[in-house]
């Protein structure tokens, strides 16, 4: 319990327990189970093996792998490469670039600001705000509020159900699935499937190539190709 400053190279095994501020600058090796309450900046490569418990602040800058299940409380900075499974249960600050490989679960609120890039299969239960630019290659699926502002690539599948406003450049290969009420202002380009179910009002040009499925009420201003 304090305050802990680590530089160097750490291998842990076991199980652990912190509460406070710790500042970490170095290469980590965790295997175990780590429970962590108060706030942590590190800066290096993080290999997790286990499971991670964490409530407060986080500021990461690096590379993060982990191989297990992580549950998050709290508000989160991240700028690097993030590999594996993440449990993810509170508010989610994201502002730089993120890389992320693997298996996502996300209940609560997120907002991100920067470039992403996402490889897998993610699903989202809250309020997701974009701004910058999103890949996306993979299976996602989203309940509740989604906010796009910038350029948005999805090659995959991806479940919507809930509300959509989109501001910018969307290019979609594959299929979606939509029910509830959308509001797009700005290019699309889709190849693919498209079920839409509800509201849609679409500001700009549209580019579909492929099968569209529409229930609902429809409004269009612009040009469709």
């Amino acid at each position: 319990m304090g305050v802990k400053v680590f530089v160097g190279v750490k291998v842990f095994v076991g199980v652990t327990v912190f509460v406070g501020v710790r500042v970490f600058v170095g290469v980590k090796v965790f295997v175990g189970v780590r429970v962590f309450v108060g706030v942590r900046v590190f800066v290096g490569v993080s290999v997790t093996v286990g499971v991670i418990v964490f409530v407060g602040v986080k500021v990461f800058v690096g590379v993060i792998v982990l191989v297990g299940v992580r549950v998050f409380v709290g508000v989160t900075v991240f700028v690097g490469v993030n590999v594996g499974v993440s449990v993810t249960v509170g508010v989610n600050v994201l502002v730089g670039v993120t890389v992320f490989v693997g298996v996502r679960v996300f209940v609560g609120v997120t907002v991100f600001v920067g470039v992403r890039v996402f490889v897998g299969v993610k699903v989202f239960v809250g309020v997701e705000v974009l701004v910058g630019v999103t890949v996306f290659v993979g299976v996602k699926v989203f309940v509740g509020v989604s906010v796009t502002v910038g350029v948005m690539v999805l090659v995959g599948v991806r479940v919507l159900v809930g509300v959509s406003v989109t501001v910018g450049v969307t290019v979609l290969v594959g299929v979606k699935v939509f029910v509830g009420v959308k509001v797009f202002v700005g290019v699309s380009v889709t190849v693919g499937v498209i079920v839409l179910v509800g509201v849609t009002v679409f500001v700009g040009v549209r580019v579909f190539v492929g099968v569209n499925v529409l229930v609902g009420v429809t409004v269009l201003v612009g040009v469709r190709v």
